[in-house]
């Protein structure tokens, strides 16, 4: 049979094959092609695969650090998924199934009556639904370092936002994982977006960056992109300087309380009688931070989403936003490095075609001279 488009990873990871460390990519590839479980889950309706690369970036070099494969495939008679992931080092290859990851514990939660996996991220963390009807709840398994600092970043924001219109999930129990009460509607992507849900966004984040800062911890937000970017991509390196330059120009930021991770996924619409309401979901990297970073992220997230027309989305998110309070001076320097995260998060998932780059490329500098 043949593999699908995202195999071989030599192919998918063409841009890094001069990195130190890319003999992995054509180890794992053989290793991949051999294994008869995985192509067993590739032949099956709904097959997906997903890879992701751990780098390291030293006196201006990059290293392949390691390579994550995994095939996923919904399960159509039973709870949760199938998966078969493989871990690649330089010291060696690891392969694992869903109920053996050596990191998150959870396998006795799969053969539970009305069990579902939302999101599976091998070795890091999942996302379950437990329960039916009213009683459900959200499960998410957390390595046990990021556990602690998980809920209490969802706590903050929790009680920070507690007198604004819009929700967040109640967390219901802070043990051994995160709990969460089920949050109803649908979520605000290409099919349920609407010029008045947009502006609402907006002015849902200029709420939530209007909240008092109080004891919230530091924003988790990403490093500098530019120097792996520039790393990785030398031949471009009169583009990066230009954008170092220009960069190194932008004031300090202001600090509000951010949720760190913003897109349209985030976003729960539901009806209360008969008004549309929101929730906003997932703050594994809230806290205090720049404004301007925040909201970058999500009209940076809006080019990815499948929006017919994304700069009139974005025009309208803006527009809701300062509706209810005055946009971030360093905006334009934010929308940059919001851009630079995009194109860096696309190379380390293997998704990132030339054109797709190049365009994020230019949009950083379009950002810069807007």
């Amino acid at each position: 049979m043949s593999l699908p488009q995202s195999f071989p990873l030599v192919q998918r990871y063409a841009l890094l094959g001069d990195c130190e460390g890319a003999a992995l990519l054509a180890e794992a590839d053989a290793q991949i092609a051999a294994d008869a479980e995985v192509r067993r889950l590739l032949s099956l309706p709904g097959a997906v695969v997903t890879t992701d690369l751990q780098t390291r970036l030293r006196n201006g070099k990059l290293r392949i650090k390691s390579i994550l494969w995994t095939v996923q495939v919904p399960m159509r008679s039973s709870p949760g998924l199938m998966a078969r992931s493989v871990s690649f080092r330089p010291d060696g290859a690891q392969w694992f199934g869903l109920g053996d990851d050596p990191t998150l514990v959870f396998a006795d939660l799969l053969h539970m009556p009305d069990t579902r996996i939302l999101r599976y991220v091998p070795g890091r963390r999942a996302t379950l639904l437990l329960g039916s009807g009213e009683d459900r709840l959200i499960r998410k398994i957390k390595k046990k370092e990021r556990l602690a600092s998980a809920s209490l970043r969802h706590l903050c924001i929790e009680k920070a936002v507690a007198d604004r219109p819009f929700d967040v999930p109640q967390m219901i129990a802070d043990g051994d994982d995160l709990c969460l009460g089920l949050c109803p509607g649908a979520t605000l992507d290409a099919g349920t977006a609407t010029a008045g849900s947009l502006a609402a966004l907006g002015q849902m984040v200029a709420q939530l960056h209007g909240c008092a800062v109080l004891d919230a911890p530091a924003a988790d937000l990403p490093d500098d992109p530019l120097p792996w970017l520039a790393a990785a991509m030398p031949g471009l390196a009169s583009r990066w300087q230009g954008l170092a330059d220009a960069l190194a120009r932008e004031s300090a930021p202001a600090v509000a309380l951010c949720h760190g991770d913003l897109s349209l996924a985030q976003v729960l619409l539901h009806q209360d009688d008969g008004r549309e309401r929101m929730t906003l979901l997932d703050f594994d990297r809230a806290g205090a931070g720049d404004p301007a970073r925040d909201l970058a992220t999500l009209l940076c997230a809006l080019q990815d989403a499948g929006l017919p027309d994304r700069c009139a989305a974005e025009a309208t998110v803006i527009a809701g936003y300062s509706s209810l309070t005055a946009l971030p001076a360093n905006l334009p320097y934010a929308r940059a490095k919001a851009e630079l995260e995009q194109m860096r998060h696309l190379i380390r998932k293997g998704m990132a075609p030339s054109r797709r780059i190049m365009a994020g490329l230019t949009g950083a500098e379009a950002a810069l001279s807007s």
